[in-house]
């Protein structure tokens, strides 16, 4: 998976196998890489594909601002239930349920 941008040391935006835009953390992988750079497999702890080139840019410009394990947890509870109750969603779910998660978070606080 080649880089398409580093976003910090642990997260970065790919192309991946099937061309599709791809978001990938782990502790590391993107430290001292630069677009174009290849991304070593085993240091990949998570892969987020994206459906379009919107949801490239909000999780992007997100993913700036709002910790990555706010993310992880959103994608996660997005994907358990598009396979336990079958339906599709909208792209742009992920982006606002992050934001909405990191939101009442940083209220807690």
């Amino acid at each position: 998976m080649k880089i398409v941008q580093v976003l910090n040391n642990n997260v970065a935006v790919v192309n991946g196998h099937d061309g599709k835009p791809a978001i990938v953390m782990g502790n590391g992988l993107a430290f001292g890489k630069k677009k174009g750079d290849v991304v070593e497999k085993k240091k990949v702890v998570s892969t987020f594909m994206l459906r379009d080139k919107h949801t490239v840019d909000d999780l992007t410009t997100l993913l700036e601002d709002v910790p990555a394990d706010f993310v992880a947890v959103s994608y996660s509870l997005i994907e358990q239930s598009q396979k336990k109750y079958n339906f599709a969603v909208e792209s742009y779910l992920y982006v606002t349920l992050t934001l909405h998660l990191y939101s009442a978070y940083q209220r807690l606080e």
